[in-house]
């Protein structure tokens, strides 16, 4: 578990379940999430996606929950996964309840689990793909070092047909030496 000042990161548990199904209903959160993880409506489709997330950490990665600092109470999670371990790569995801958007939380988030990533993990780049309307996500990428690397043509089918994804990375140097 990380503690951080008002809020911590934690593992997952079963009792997380009916906070990803909640956040699944949000349609404005879930607007740019993507087709996986994101239509979580029955308690055996949230134990399936805690087990992925506990899964993680067994593959140098992991997805905790985040939570208030006062309350065990889900309200987002955030971690890496699709590690390489050839080339010491992995990407990072996140996703947050709407009433608790705008007050820092995921750059914080973001901040902590970079310094364990390239720290703990030895990541070389940590690498994220973002849905080129999601606004709010590529300003919390860019503000926390990442830097754009293009754009990935209709890479992803959703419901509503194929949607561009942008490539945010950062390297272990840049993050090391933030002024190359």
């Amino acid at each position: 578990m990380f503690d951080l000042i008002n809020i911590k990161l934690r593992k997952p548990t079963y009792d997380d379940g009916n906070g990803f199904i909640a956040i699944c209903a949000e349609k404005e959160t879930m607007r740019y999430y993507g087709a996986a993880g994101s239509n979580i409506t029955t308690e055996a489709q949230a134990k399936n996606q805690i087990d992925w997330c506990l899964e993680e950490f067994n593959n140098n990665g992991g997805r905790w929950i985040i939570t208030l600092h006062d309350s065990d109470e889900y309200i987002g999670d955030i971690g890496f996964h699709n590690y390489d371990a050839n080339s010491h790569k992995v990407e990072i995801g996140f996703r947050l309840k709407n009433k608790y958007w705008g007050q820092g939380i995921i750059t914080k988030c973001i901040k902590h689990l970079v310094a364990h990533g390239f720290t703990n993990n030895h990541y070389n780049r940590i690498e994220a793909l973002v849905d080129e309307r999601n606004q709010g996500s590529k300003s919390v990428l860019i503000k926390s070092g990442f830097k754009y690397e293009g754009t990935l043509r209709e890479y992803e089918l959703e419901s509503d047909g194929y949607v561009n994804l942008e490539m945010y990375s950062l390297l272990k140097r840049e993050y090391e030496n933030p002024t190359t």
